[in-house]
């Protein structure tokens, strides 16, 4: 694992430039700036692009966590009694410590931790060394959480520091001042690791080969342990191989984790249930931090029950070796006699281990899959995503080694499940076909959409049907981007209203539907974001529950306005409003054009979110907005009032497009 501290002042374009570490694989950013005031962490946060904030740890303004989407905190020893740990489950919390008996004695378990100065500092003068490294060889492994080296860290020592001990290395001076070879240093260091220990699928869908493709496409270094072979394609199972012995498999991981460190590790497929509990007790003797068991216990392609319903006495043997257990519906039933909920959150407190209901299978749900998660303290929590229009084949390994990856990176558990089944989704829309293909095409359908929209249309109807005429006539006409606003409807009557424009939109290339005010119709609708209000939900929550895949827009009035909704990660903003219009309540101040000057400059210069000026918008005002540095206009009455709104649509489709698209 890695982990960069910044420096104790950062400009604009060094914190512009840690967003290309992350889509290189950097695990953590720890923002520490001593002494500086509450406006500078927030202008960092705000060049961090939103997909990355999870990533953060913040050391002080700890308001800011729910403000901006802060993944995690990072608490020195003053501090370290005085935070609020658990109000806070999902957070990543790192700490600091100068002794192996310092951290032995940490009230609370971390993500992970920090001990320095394991070699003599390079941004301190004077600071020694003063870790005794072969006592971390011996007391580092015995810790529940795992340590970072800290102090001195080079490409080199970074490597050299695995043999002590330690998960991986924390960076401070060897990156401080080389803003120009950022990118080139970082990519020196070793690249953090998981494991897994799975069955071979020769289709590649599912197993072990898909575990590698998994972890690799999520940025980190896969390692592999094969259990045993299969014959099956993505569309039928029909039996496993002769396995390797057990002991085989064993030799496999010690000889393997002699060398490497990977802290989080997943078990899949084996021969028997019982060669689980064996593997887990090895990797746990080699410093394995988390383990995931995903119980493959009967195919989805194929009619063949893999293991016989295991004995309760095993099961409970296998629970207490591991950290998560990964079952759908059917696994659950085989494991611990019930699939309901409240069956399997008492076995959960009953085995002291986390188990993550999968929710694949569940037919209650028409439209979304629901996950939900149940920790070992009697706790529960569900997280869901819209259910996809078609089966994947090895969605359950897929979802196993995201969380175990996002495990080795230090996440927490809650977090972990939440961003795989985030992980899933985006899997699921990968192609049209029973595979699943690594790659971006939610996110890249969310970037072209942000870039390439100069029209945003809004709907005014208050029943569905007038909602599907404004937007046929729209859609018709040339718009590409719907935002279905329904103020006065109920969720149920919003979602339904959601689902068929949705439908509709289904049948023009590229199109865009964000919904007014409501998280959850989103993810019942499965359209592509929201839009959200002052007074509606948080940023921080929509993203927590949208991920970074869907769009998130927000409504601002004033030069403050914009700047607090970058903090806070918005795609978009809603800049207005630019005349009086009666379609809108509650109306904040006009802007005045020295207002949008000022406003669209400051945007441009800081953080270049597209803005799209709203407010009674003209065919008029199309020409004169043209001057400023915007990315379009959102409008709604100048086409539902037209007596020919396809015409009015495509006319004002076309000035946006020659007015706008020059400036992004």
């Amino acid at each position: 694992m890695i982990a960069l501290l910044t420096p104790s002042k950062v400009s604009h374009s060094l914190a512009r430039s840690y967003n290309k570490l992350f889509a290189n694989g950097l695990d953590a950013l720890i923002i520490r700036l001593p002494g500086s005031p509450k406006s500078c962490y927030e202008e960092l946060i705000a060049a961090i692009e939103p997909q990355w904030r999870h990533r953060l740890l913040i050391d002080d303004y700890f308001d800011l966590i729910e403000v901006a989407s802060i993944g995690g905190v990072h608490l020195n020893k003053e501090k370290r009694g005085s935070f609020p740990l658990t109000s806070y489950k999902e957070l990543r919390i790192s700490t600091s410590a100068h002794s192996l008996e310092e951290l032995e004695s940490l009230p609370f378990v971390p993500q992970f931790a920090l001990l320095s100065p394991v070699y003599d500092s390079i941004s301190k003068e004077g600071y020694k060394a003063n870790v005794p490294l072969h006592e971390c060889k011996k007391r580092l492994p015995q810790l529940p959480f795992p340590v970072l080296a800290l102090g001195g860290m080079t490409p080199e020592k970074a490597k050299e520091v695995l043999a002590y001990g330690f998960s991986g290395a924390a960076v401070l001076g060897y990156m401080e001042g080389a803003e120009e070879l950022l990118l080139e240093r970082f990519l020196a260091f070793p690249r953090t690791e998981a494991l897994t220990v799975a069955g071979l699928d020769p289709s590649t869908g599912a197993g072990m080969t898909a575990d590698i493709l998994n972890m690799e496409h999520l940025g980190i270094f896969p390692l592999s342990v094969a259990t045993i072979g299969t014959v099956q394609h993505e569309e039928e199972f029909k039996e496993m191989c002769p396995a390797p012995p057990l002991e085989y498999t064993l030799k496999a991981i010690r000889h393997l984790l002699h060398l490497h460190k990977p802290i989080a590790s997943k078990i899949a497929l084996t021969e028997q249930i019982s060669d689980v509990l064996d593997i887990a007790r090895e990797l746990r003797s080699c410093g394995v931090k988390q383990i995931v068991w995903d119980p493959v216990i009967k195919p989805t392609q194929g009619d063949i029950a893999l293991h016989a319903t295991p004995d309760q006495t095993l099961v409970k043997q296998v629970a207490s070796c591991v950290d998560l257990i990964t079952p759908n519906l059917p696994e659950a039933e085989a494991l611990f006699g019930s699939a309901t909920p409240e069956d399997v959150q008492r076995k959960a407190k009953e085995l002291g281990v986390s188990v993550l209901l999968k929710g694949g299978h569940d037919e209650r749900s028409k439209y979304c899959s629901t996950d939900i998660l149940f920790m070992p303290d009697g706790s529960r929590y569900s997280s869901s995503i819209p259910k996809a229009p078609s089966t994947k084949h090895g969605t359950g390994c897929a979802l196993s080694s995201a969380i175990t990856t996002y495990l080795a990176r230090g996440f927490t558990m809650l977090m972990a499940c939440r961003m795989g089944q985030q992980y899933i989704e985006a899997l699921l829309h990968s192609s049209d076909r029973l595979f699943m293909e690594r790659n971006d095409r939610m996110l890249l359908r969310k970037e072209r959409a942000l870039r390439s929209t100069s029209l945003m249309f809004i709907t005014d109807a208050t029943d569905c049907r007038g909602v599907l005429s404004q937007a046929e006539a729209a859609l018709k006409g040339g718009v590409r981007w719907i935002q279905l606003r329904m103020k006065q409807a109920d969720h149920e009557l919003l979602t339904d209203t959601a689902r068929k424009l949705k439908e509709l939109m289904s049948a023009y290339e590229g199109t865009t539907l964000i919904i007014d005010d409501d998280i959850e119709a989103v993810l019942e609708s499965g359209a592509d974001g929201v839009h959200l209000g002052w007074t509606d939900s948080s940023i921080g929550l929509a993203r927590l529950r949208l991920g970074a895949n869907r769009i998130i827009g927000g409504t601002c009035n004033t030069l403050e306005d914009v700047r607090k909704r970058a903090l806070e990660g918005v795609d978009y903003i809603g800049l207005g409003p630019w005349h009086f219009t009666t379609t809108k309540r509650n109306l904040s101040p006009v802007i005045s054009p020295e207002e949008m000057k000022q406003i669209t400059m400051d945007n441009l210069n800081r953080c270049n979110i597209p803005l799209f000026v709203i407010g009674g918008i003209t065919e008029d005002d199309i020409e004169s907005l043209g001057k400023y540095p915007i990315a379009g206009v959102a409008l709604s009455g100048v086409i539902n009032q037209a007596k020919e709104a396809t015409t009015k649509a495509f006319h004002l489709m076309t000035l946006c497009n020659n007015r706008f698209k020059r400036n992004f």
